[in-house]
């Protein structure tokens, strides 16, 4: 299956939303491309010479940095301000503490203290979906 991409937000590419994504959750292309099980030319490719990802690898990207397919493919319609939506970084914290040599100011943590932060993680996000529900809700008042 192919995307068309399109753009919504202002003339970029998918290969520059991709990679502007992948800065931001730092991570450089070698790195990335590896976490997938992408070569790097493959990788690259996508972000430097317009080829398109499958469907199951546009839904890996997307899951491994964050954001929405529709974010990458430019489609997206919400407006909101880079960093206001603190999801992102909440996935991003789970999904580092499922990895084996999660680690903090270079002391690696044991599956013991993974397993703690991750479950504290998840009360987090889980606490801010409640708040955000509810936040929409008195909007709908005003």
């Amino acid at each position: 299956m192919f995307f068309f991409f399109v753009d919504t937000q202002g003339g970029s590419t998918f290969g520059e939303r991709l990679r502007s994504a992948r800065e931001h959750a730092k991570m450089n292309g070698k790195e990335f491309a590896k976490s997938l099980g992408l070569k790097y030319e493959t990788y690259i490719g996508y972000e430097t010479k317009g080829t398109e990802p499958k469907q199951e690898t546009l839904i890996k990207i997307a899951a491994a940095l964050g954001v929405s397919i529709d974010e990458l493919l430019g489609v997206s319609s919400r407006k909101e301000a880079p960093g206001d939506d603190i999801e992102k970084p909440l996935t991003h914290l789970q999904e580092m503490l499922q990895k084996p040599t999660a680690n903090f100011r270079g002391r690696e943590f044991d599956n013991r203290g993974r397993h703690e932060l991750s479950a504290r993680v998840n009360e987090l996000a889980q606490r801010a979906e409640v708040l955000s529900e509810f936040e929409d809700l008195g909007d709908e008042d005003t």
